[in-house]
């Protein structure tokens, strides 16, 4: 509909995203419209939010946040709200195209246990360079049901929508932190939220 209201004049439809699936390519090759997107300007941003993500969930600090804004800080309970180390966790990988691979980069500087990654195929060259163990996991239940950290990173195709939906969630280990840089619909919210 937009394309037919904009007529023949579109010559260029552009993202600022890496993914194009909520463009109608074939709709626009059809009229000969150019489409534009950005996939590697993202990569290094993306990358570091997941890291930044990471960090708050696994340190809770938005509960901490919430506790000072309405007064129920309290104190004399060092062990509250101190969340979870990245250090010596097993780190599930879903995705290492270059965002998950670039996550993965970042997140091994803090020294967990192993990086456990799922993707189309083995990966055999980031298992050489990754400075801490990886391993690939082809299944990705597997994947969910060793890992204390989860983060995803996947673009979202016929075969990733709804891949993270009830029957994910539960083979997820008690306490795993789940961290979604992928497109929204490859997340079955109401079963994350179960």
């Amino acid at each position: 509909e937009l394309l037919d209201a904009c007529g023949a004049q579109l010559k260029c439809v552009s993202t600022m995203s890496v993914g194009v699936d909520h463009i109608d390519i074939e709709a626009c090759a059809k009229r000969g419209v150019v489409v534009g997107y950005t996939p590697h300007l993202l990569t290094e941003t993306t990358a570091e939010l997941a890291l930044t993500l990471t960090f708050a969930a696994c340190r809770r600090v938005q509960e901490g946040i919430d506790a000072v804004r309405s007064c129920a800080w309290k104190s004399g309970r060092p062990e509250w709200l101190l969340g979870k180390d990245v250090q010596g966790s097993v780190v599930g990988v879903v995705g290492l195209g270059r965002i998950g691979r670039a996550h993965a980069e970042r997140i091994s500087a803090l020294r967990p246990a192993k990086i456990l990654y799922h993707a189309r195929s083995r990966k055999e060259d980031f298992e050489r360079t990754c400075p801490v163990e990886s391993e690939y996991c082809a299944d990705v239940a597997d994947l969910a049901a060793a890992s204390d950290i989860i983060s995803e990173h996947c673009p979202s195709t016929p075969e990733t929508r709804g891949m993270f939906d009830a029957a994910f969630f539960a083979g997820v280990k008690p306490g795993c932190v789940f961290i979604s840089t992928g497109r929204g619909n490859l997340v079955d919210q109401d079963a994350l939220h179960a």
